[in-house]
This record gives C-alpha cells, structure tokens and sequence, in this order.
C-alpha cells in the first residue's frame, strides 16, 4: 500500500485543479491504497523569521502540514497556472514544505516521488514545471470546458 499526498494550488472552492486531485484521490482509494489531500490555505506566508520561532501558534500549522507531507510515499501536485507559473498558494506551499526537517525537505526535493497534474491550457507550463522527470497528465475538466463555452 502506498500513501500519496495530493497538493493542491489555489483557493478556490471551484478549482479544476482540485477537482482533478479529488477524482485522483477517488482512483487512488479504489485501488487500495490512502491518500491525503492537501489545500494548503492556512499556511501563513513563507517567513524565515516565523520559521525560527516554533513557539508561535502560526508554527502549529506549519509543524502540521509538513507532517502531513513527511508521511507521504510520494507527492502529486495539482498545478494551476496563473500568468505563466505557478500560484503563490502552491509556491508558499512548496517553500514551507521544503524548509525545515531533512526528512521533510526529501519528499519535496525527491525528484522520484512526484507527479504532477493540471488541467492547464498551455502544455508548455506543465512540462516546465515538471522539468520533464515526472509523469505528466493533462486531464480535460467538462465543468471548466462548458464555462468556457458560456462566455
């Protein structure tokens, strides 16, 4: 059984890209084995000086999220594309997640345990972000076609 944690790259209840992450969790459960999906909207934004200070009560969440990715056997990111790049949600989520504990910062860094997914527009920023090591998937969302549609 492995135990793969979804993260996601923006807020919105709408999101594609989290609904593409939940139809991944779906599949993963139905095959046997667990995972967590990760919105990462509590974070605080990356703050070197917050990092150093475990006594405050923004660190509770920090200390929580990275358990949550240390306990991954592998990481999928649900990358949405905003002007080209990343979201700050996932970049502030990604240098949380990167920082700190060495056991922590390997399930980031490990370029073998990552996947990513999105149902972007342009196939240039998902391989860009992908730097072509990861499996890469491009799933069309009908919700998101059909909106398109109406405007």
């Amino acid at each position: 059984m492995v135990h793969l944690v979804l993260l996601g790259s923006t807020l919105r209840k709408a999101s594609c890209n989290t609904g593409l992450l939940r139809a991944c969790k779906k599949v993963i459960e139905t095959q046997g084995h667990t995972a967590d999906l990760i919105v990462p909207g509590d974070l605080p934004l990356f703050n070197s000086d917050l990092e150093q200070d475990n006594d405050h009560p923004q660190m509770k969440v920090v200390a929580a999220f990275r358990e949550r990715v240390k306990a991954a056997d592998a990481l999928i990111f649900g990358v949405a594309e905003y002007n080209y790049s990343i979201s700050g949600v996932q970049k502030n989520a990604v240098d949380w997640a990167s920082r700190g504990p060495v056991s922590v910062n390997k399930n980031v860094s490990s370029l073998a345990t990552r996947a990513v997914v999105s149902v972007s527009s342009h196939d240039f920023y998902a391989l860009h972000f992908s730097s072509g090591r990861e499996l890469v998937c491009w799933q069309a969302c009908r919700h998101c076609r059909r909106r398109r549609r109406q405007r």
